[in-house]
């Protein structure tokens, strides 16, 4: 009874109705604003990796670990709960019975309280349950009055690594994109699997960098060898490219005691930091210059301190972007990992006219940030404000699911992580 309680209460939340042939898609989402710093990664062999996409492989020595802030004085409890997705991130009708070894609720209880902060906020943690099964999932928090409506949702992946991906970064085949885009050819040898039908069993993901919104989703096989098991994809059309973007830009926020790298200057009050970083400019159409980033991720630390986690305070980050006006039709963006990379009024700059320029406020974590500047036709592969070059060092993930007849979900069966200039791609 349990499980089917919590699985309606699931499936109700996230779009289900009795009418509805499907739910919508859960997404990284954040929906209350006193919760911040969300951080779910992977620690393989004890080793934590806060910058590639949260996926781990079934039944080995790894684990996924959940961290956030909550901007309160005494601590909650909250609670966790597994969701399982289909390929496409829609909740899947499985019974948590059938994807996991115990009750889809767990109580968060490891938590620590700030120290030495002007901004008071608790730092939770959870080691998240393993499942039994491979897939997509969401993590989806809850209080624990209020089961029904999450505090925010995080996806991850657990896959079983059934075939072998080779993959390389290519130039376009379009000649007006050669310097603008990247190519992902790959091919997926698949003799672990008895595969029938390769392109209608076989579903392949794209994303670049730690972005689920980046994903290209409409890939078919371009040859398939049945003597050695392969499926190859090696498009001529676009499907398998992406614009290429550019560096992202940085700063260091990690002491409040000077001014790091892009940080133009601190301003402390009684209640809390305030951080103006340098003003930036459009850099759309300036050549490419090669810099080491993060690829639009970030790490929370605290260089005065020892204990960075709860003794990193609270800054209000001020951006600057010197700029035209672009029209109320073209708004501006400052996209990262910190927000999900997702553009949304809450991320929007306005305009001083004065100034001219852009300008946007956030609450941030000291710690170490990448960022980039967006606008709404950059979506698109504009990439007015940051340009687009072939030579950009992107990270790219292949994410490959497999579905027999029969099964009711889709099994991820591969998954490969490549660098553009990475040598050990093959």
């Amino acid at each position: 009874m349990k499980y089917t309680s919590s699985l309606l209460i699931i499936l109700l939340t996230f779009g289900w109705t009795f009418g509805q042939r499907r739910p919508k898609p859960v997404k990284d989402q954040v929906f209350n604003s006193k919760i911040k710093t969300i951080q779910l990664y992977a620690i393989h062999n004890q080793k934590p990796d806060l910058f590639s996409l949260p996926v781990i492989e079934l039944r080995k020595n790894a684990y996924l670990q959940l961290e956030f802030d909550a901007w309160e004085e005494d601590a909650n409890n909250y609670i966790a709960k597994i969701i399982h997705c289909h390929a496409d991130w829609t909740p899947s009708r499985l019974l948590p019975l059938q994807y996991l070894r115990d009750y889809n609720e767990t109580l968060i209880e490891d938590y620590d309280f700030s120290s030495n902060t002007l901004v008071y906020y608790t730092h939770y943690k959870l080691r998240v349950p393993p499942v039994k099964r491979s897939g997509n999932y969401a993590l989806a928090v809850y209080h624990e009055d209020d089961e029904e409506t999450p505090l925010f949702t995080k996806r991850f992946a657990v896959v079983e690594q059934l075939s072998r991906i080779q993959a390389e970064v290519a130039p376009s085949f379009t000649p007006k994109f050669l310097n603008q885009k990247q190519r992902i050819k790959f091919e997926i040898q698949t003799s672990s699997i008895d595969l029938k039908d390769p392109y209608n069993q076989i579903i392949v993901h794209l994303y670049q960098n730690k972005n689920w919104n980046s994903v290209k989703d409409k890939l078919k096989p371009t040859r398939y060898r049945f003597d050695k098991n392969t499926i190859q994809y090696d498009h001529f059309t676009g499907e398998n490219e992406f614009f290429g973007g550019n560096e992202y830009r940085f700063f260091d926020l990690r002491s409040l005691g000077f001014n790091g790298v892009n940080v133009g200057r601190i301003d402390k009050t009684n209640k809390y930091y305030q951080a103006f970083l340098t003003y930036n400019k459009p850099q759309g159409k300036e050549s490419y210059s090669q810099i080491r980033d993060l690829n639009g991720n970030y790490f929370v630390d605290n260089t005065d301190v020892n204990k960075g986690l709860i003794e990193a305070d609270y800054v209000l980050t001020h951006f600057q972007l010197k700029s035209d006006f672009l029209g109320d039709q073209q708004p501006v963006y400052v996209l990262g990992e910190f927000n999900q990379h997702a553009p949304s009024p809450a991320c929007q700059m306005s305009y001083n006219t004065e100034l001219k320029s852009y300008q946007y406020a956030v609450w941030l974590k000291q710690g170490f940030y990448n960022y980039k500047f967006s606008t709404e036709k950059d979506n698109h592969g504009g990439n007015l404000l940051e340009g687009n070059h072939f030579e950009t060092e992107n990270a790219y993930y292949i994410l490959v699911y497999y579905k027999d007849t029969g099964d009711l979900s889709n099994r991820l069966i591969g998954f490969k992580k490549i660098t553009y200039r990475d040598k050990s791609n093959q």
